[in-house]
């Protein structure tokens, strides 16, 4: 059971597929073995994970990238906001924040 805040599976899938699709599986395997986590892996799409996990990865994304973190969150964004709003179109309707909508 979690504590404090927790996001989905997608988002991770979605973070995974955007290091892949611009920086290599190879450099994914990278960031990812770099990283302890809360919970064990896979993170899976309709589970909930916490949040230190996701930022967890992003940091280490953001250091093994040499990429300013800001910058990392902004493009991932840009990434995945067409992608997830593709595939869930009923979520995105409702919120008038990015936190609540990635809390759904």
């Amino acid at each position: 059971m979690l504590t404090g805040d927790a996001i989905k599976g997608i988002i991770f899938t979605l973070f995974e597929s955007f290091v892949v699709d611009g920086w290599g599986y190879g450099t994914y395997e990278d960031v990812s073995s770099s990283c302890t986590f809360s919970t064990a892996e896979p993170f899976g799409g309709p589970e909930s994970y916490p949040d230190e996990d996701l930022f967890t990865l992003v940091r280490a994304a953001s250091d093994r990238l040499r990429t300013p973190l800001g910058e990392i969150l902004h493009e991932f964004g840009r990434y995945c906001f067409p992608k997830f709003a593709a595939k869930f179109p009923a979520f995105i309707g409702n919120h008038a924040h990015p936190k609540p909508f990635l809390m759904t």
